[in-house]
């Protein structure tokens, strides 16, 4: 299964990218958190309904876009118009990810409960925290 979550952004020239407040970055870590896997409809349906809560919360008009016999997950659509905008911006990104294996996971980390680590695992990383 394939399925995404894109926006199409259309933004003046000028504009200028923020860093997310603590609200934005406590739902990034929400839908992080929810489980994807491709093989259970439910976990995209799940996931695909998460994004487009949250374009809706920011005022993005969206909808799910479903394939003919619904046997894939929906893509999440949503579009922004600016005017006097000179560029067009598509974000993508899937939410139907593969099976996972927790007994394959480092020490303190597990799916679907994303955390901070130091540095990367391999190179003796350590969580810091949620």
């Amino acid at each position: 299964m394939v399925a995404l979550v894109a926006a199409v952004v259309t933004t003046p020239a000028a504009a200028q990218p923020t860093l997310p407040d603590a609200a934005t970055l406590e739902e990034y870590i929400a839908f992080l958190s929810l489980p994807n896997d491709a093989a259970n409809p439910a976990d995209a349906l799940t996931n695909a309904r998460f994004g487009q809560a949250m374009m809706q919360r920011r005022g993005i008009a969206s909808e799910l876009l479903y394939d003919p016999d619904r046997k894939a997950p929906p893509a999440v659509f949503g579009e922004v118009m600016t005017a006097g905008a000179t560029k067009t911006i598509v974000f993508h990104a899937h939410y139907d990810g593969q099976p996972v294996d927790p007994e394959r996971w480092a020490p303190g980390l597990s799916p679907f409960r994303p955390v901070a680590i130091s540095r990367p695992i391999e190179q003796g990383g350590t969580v810091l925290g949620p």
